[in-house]
């Protein structure tokens, strides 16, 4: 088998995954947009408080744009600093 046919294989095969990926994903979408419960949702709900509430977030209020700018300022420098750091 040669590097030609090789990647013919493994085009088809991502291929075919990707098209028996649609229609879950696509449901999964559908209901996420409508608000619909999800099984995401359910599962990772409770981890998800449990996170909240760890880092004192509270989910039912919402960030102004300033707070979120200094929130995305001080994230990017913390991530750039530990780049770095590597």
């Amino acid at each position: 088998m040669g590097p030609g046919n090789l990647f013919s294989l493994l085009l088809l095969t991502l291929f075919g995954l990707v098209l028996l990926c649609v229609k879950p994903l696509g449901t999964y979408m559908a209901k996420v947009m409508e608000g619909q419960p999800n099984f995401a949702l359910r599962a990772g709900g409770r981890f998800e408080a449990l996170i909240y509430r760890s880092c004192g977030i509270k989910s039912d209020q919402s960030m102004g744009w300033a707070q979120y700018a200094i929130v995305l300022l001080v994230f990017n420098l913390l991530g750039g600093a530990i780049v770095y750091g590597l």
